[in-house]
């Protein structure tokens, strides 16, 4: 694959020179201009790198949905870190559908033909076609392919340090509620259950279809209509540690005096809900900045780490007593 890095070492340029150079810019005479478009040509890069049409790089991101706030955010530094950098992004959401994600993919790389994409999560597999850098944000693995790189949130060391927090108090009865989409955290969630030997009881989770506060609120309900409750329930997310909060107040109990409840993510409101809600949070502006900097530089044919990692802090508040 020519990169602009392997494309200036054949025109015995600078990668900057390259790319202004395509861009059309004032700064690179005409023949030295003519002197790289002939090799593109040569090697049949041309179309590939030629930007004149739009003298700035576009950047597809495809995410799941629009709904969540916790998408949203990450949209948001984004763009903020692409636009700082002169680059434009083109958003487009998949409703957690594979097939659409596929399409999206296809329509951007084949027919827009952006610089980069940008996907979330790692469920489909990338076709060989995708030859452009790729960074999957959320996944669990890295890729074997040189042009994808793979942004995590590290949730099991989290997940396994606030848990031995609970164990330490004799909190050993506890629950997980999510919903449809969350399974890669109940996963992690479980995994670090066994790590820590804490007995996993199948009572204590409950996964419902619905999402958000509803979804938090039915999940939680389901322990009151089996009678076993947890001591402690761990939220998928913070909007359906609002739903179980309200729930458990609903049932006439106290939190966190008689069941304790934890989020993840870090809302804005997680801060001021009666009592206010215990989660877990990363820095999502700095996690995008450094996505955003891997981007530019897989871009410009720069050798870069194939993960990218974000660690989650604990904030504690009222609904636990950790």
């Amino acid at each position: 694959m020519i990169t602009q890095s392997k494309l200036a070492k054949l025109a015995n340029v600078s990668v900057s020179t390259i790319s202004k150079a395509f861009s059309m810019s004032s700064e690179v005479n005409e023949e030295t201009r003519e002197h790289i478009f002939n090799i593109a040509r040569k090697y049949d890069c041309f179309k590939k790198f030629y930007s004149a049409k739009y003298p700035k790089y576009v950047v597809a991101v495809i995410c799941p949905e629009f709904k969540s706030t916790g998408f949203t955010r990450i949209l948001e530094a984004l763009q903020t870190h692409f636009s700082e950098n002169k680059c434009d992004i083109c958003v487009a959401a998949t409703k957690f559908s594979d097939v659409t994600e596929l399409e999206l993919l296809e329509y951007y790389v084949n027919y827009v033909k952006v610089d980069a994409v940008i996907l979330f999560y790692d469920k489909i597999q990338i076709p060989d076609y995708v030859d452009i850098p790729v960074v999957r944000m959320f996944c669990r693995t890295t890729s074997n392919k040189n042009n994808v790189i793979s942004a995590t949130v590290n949730y099991k060391d989290a997940f396994i340090k606030t848990l031995y927090e609970f164990k330490k108090k004799g909190i050993t009865d506890i629950g997980f509620i999510g919903e449809t989409f969350t399974d890669n955290k109940q996963l992690i969630f479980e995994e670090a259950m066994r790590e820590l030997s804490i007995p996993l009881k199948e009572e204590f989770i409950s996964v419902v279809s619905e999402r958000f506060e509803r979804g938090g609120y039915e999940a939680t309900k389901r322990f009151f209509q089996n009678k076993k409750l947890p001591k402690l329930i761990f939220c998928a997310y913070d909007y359906m540690a609002y739903g179980a909060l309200r729930c458990v107040i609903d049932h006439g109990l106290k939190i966190p005096e008689d069941i304790e409840i934890m989020g993840i993510d870090n809302m804005p409101q997680s801060e001021y809900t009666v009592p206010s809600i215990t989660s877990m949070s990363y820095n999502e502006n700095i996690f995008c900045a450094e996505v955003v900097k891997t981007v530019f530089k897989m871009m410009g044919g720069e050798e870069c780490s194939d993960n990218i990692s974000a660690t989650l802090r604990l904030c504690k508040r009222e609904s636990t007593t950790i």
